[in-house]
């Protein structure tokens, strides 16, 4: 009785080409605050930190937090819900850019890959790819893929065990 929760979730951009994320979620208990969500993530940073030394893949972005906090720590579920999210943009030959998201829990774990493109140009090639799983103890496993090419053409599928 008497709990609350908020959450506030932001984007800037400066400097021309550095861009910002942030994502905070509280929860109460018992009228003591509880972070929830946190999510941190900076883009921009050019050429990047290159990765192979032969100039192929360059980090340009990063950034990483957690999801369902609160419920993992007043056990809401048998299976602690907790989310840990990582994020990272990247070129390719300093040709291509795209951003992946990963999302790593007890019960699952996501990829999406997006906004892959030419790079320094607006030239949109992919506008995501996108593999999910979860399983839901005691009931069921589930998994989605998702694609969606050029802004038209998308795919998806569904599946159930």
């Amino acid at each position: 009785m008497n709990d609350w929760s908020m959450g506030v979730e932001g984007s800037a951009s400066f400097l021309k080409s550095i861009t910002l994320e942030i994502k905070l979620g509280i929860k109460s208990k018992n009228k003591i605050p509880v972070v929830d969500n946190l999510y941190f993530y900076v883009e921009g940073i050019k050429p990047g930190i290159n990765l192979d030394s032969f100039g192929v893949c360059w980090i340009i972005g990063g950034g990483g937090g957690f999801e369902n906090l609160y419920d993992t720590i007043f056990c809401c579920s048998e299976v602690p819900p907790i989310k840990l999210l990582l994020s990272v943009s990247f070129n390719l030959f300093q040709v291509l850019e795209a951003r992946a998201d990963m999302s790593l829990g007890l019960t699952g774990f996501g990829i999406k890959v997006s906004n892959l493109k030419v790079a320094n140009t607006d030239i949109k090639i992919m506008e995501y790819a996108k593999l999910e799983t979860q399983w839901i103890p005691l009931f069921q496993d589930a998994g989605a893929v998702q694609h969606q090419l050029y802004g038209h053409h998308r795919w998806q599928g569904l599946y159930c065990d």
